[in-house]
């Protein structure tokens, strides 16, 4: 098995099958760890995987400017949140001044990335996941969001956060909140949870 980085080290960022212009490299799951394996029939050996992977190359990491906690202000928003609501609280904003908000959505039995142009489009971000999301696809949809000169702001784990700065590059359009990680389990953790319970994942929301 040819894989992307070092074997069992994926994030499971799917920056690696954005890049593949010959969708040679797929995420393997074994419930222990996450590989991005290459179809070594398919792969022509351009090594762009390689390139964009953070976990073949070191992140630029910073200082941060300010720390601080705290939760929204908006009731309504706070209630209807897991951790205070400071996320939704701050997309509300990006998107109302006029920008689009990337974050974490769980959709048709999934947990995966998409796109918020409006306050109401926000909703579907509300709540913890606590398994590995999928972003496969969603960095080209950024890109030609700041290509369009639309402001982005991106919600994810910072392997999430390091893989979409990555693709995207050196940009005044592009913003990111990083949550605090731990590390995520598998999804398949979750369907086997609801299996025991007579559920499917599609059956959840």
């Amino acid at each position: 098995m040819k894989t992307v980085c070092e074997k069992n080290r994926c994030s499971g960022c799917g920056l690696c099958i954005d890049k593949c212009s010959k969708k040679a490299i797929s995420i393997i799951d074994s419930l222990d760890a996450y590989n991005a394996v290459i179809d070594e029939e398919k792969c022509v050996h351009c090594n762009l995987c390689y390139k964009v992977c953070t976990n073949n190359n070191s992140v630029n990491k910073k200082v941060p400017v300010k720390w601080i906690q705290g939760w929204a202000n908006d009731e309504s928003i706070r209630s209807n949140s897991s951790s205070g609501g400071v996320a939704s609280a701050v997309a509300r904003a990006f998107v109302l001044d006029g920008g689009v908000c990337c974050s974490c959505a769980y959709i048709d039995g999934t947990f995966t990335f998409t796109i918020a142009k409006n306050e109401d489009e926000l909703k579907q971000f509300v709540g913890s996941k606590y398994v590995k999301s999928n972003p496969t696809g969603i960095y080209k949809k950024i890109i030609e969001f700041i290509k369009q000169g639309k402001k982005v702001l991106f919600i994810g784990l910072p392997c999430q956060v390091a893989a979409v700065k990555k693709a995207v590059g050196d940009t005044d359009f592009l913003y990111t909140i990083d949550l605090i990680c731990h590390g995520t389990p598998s999804p398949k953790l979750l369907d086997m949870y609801l299996a025991e319970k007579k559920y499917k994942s599609n059956d959840i929301y």
